[in-house]
């Protein structure tokens, strides 16, 4: 019959259960931090004026008067500015955007400045890709170092800079590896709730539902 463990073996099992669950983070932070390195260094955003978005013309225009409204209204629906004498009105424009509406009336916390708000979340949306892309690939299986760099290439990709501002909620794609893993775990038959109301499981599911429903529709 073996002996209990002692509090002193206890203490190195618990602190080596702390490690395990930060490195598992690790390969995830790594590919946040070298994204957002890639595309600091690539834009030059060193020299940049953030309060001059990086894209102004074309759609840019539109997804800058959005930003603005939010900042200066809390939503994007009603400009009093435009549109004498009654204001402009979006509540009839079709629309399927609010996460990213969402986020623009949360940085009116930090900041009144549109074009600031419209780069600090491009530039957002390049570590936030990195993370979802090294968290699907993780979850089918591939390895620590090679999802890390899949993940980068992910968050990096011409698309991003190419739908630039002019479309910030479709470069705004760190919602799609949250997608391909609802697809790949129903694919597979894993569980996707659990019989326990208030588990991790089911606030994943469903943060996961609410971030794809209130994207983009493209995705």
């Amino acid at each position: 019959m073996s002996a209990p463990p002692s509090s002193a073996n206890a203490r190195p099992r618990a602190r080596d259960r702390v490690l395990t669950r930060d490195r598992r983070w690790l390969p995830s932070a790594v590919a946040a931090l070298v994204s957002l390195l890639a595309v600091w260094f690539g834009l030059d955003l060193w020299n940049l004026d953030w309060r001059v978005p990086l894209y102004y013309s074309g759609d840019a225009l539109a997804v800058a008067s959005h930003f603005k409204t939010i900042l200066e209204t809390g939503w994007f629906t009603h400009q009093p500015d435009l549109g004498a004498p009654y204001g402009q009105f979006y509540s009839d424009y079709p629309q399927a955007d609010n996460l990213h509406f969402i986020a623009a009336s949360l940085m009116r916390v930090f900041t009144g400045d549109f074009g600031v708000a419209m780069n600090v979340y491009f530039v957002l949306g390049f570590p936030l890709a990195a993370i979802t892309a090294v968290w699907f690939l993780r979850l089918v299986g591939v390895g620590r170092v090679l999802a890390p760099a899949l993940g980068i290439a992910f968050a990096i990709a011409p698309y991003h800079f190419i739908k630039g501002e002019g479309h910030l909620f479709l470069a705004a794609y760190f919602v799609v590896p949250l997608a391909l893993g609802i697809v790949y775990r129903v694919a597979r038959g894993l569980p996707l709730w659990s019989r326990r109301v208030l588990s991790g499981r089911n606030a994943a599911t469903v943060g996961t539902l609410v971030l794809l429903g209130t994207a983009s529709s493209y995705y």
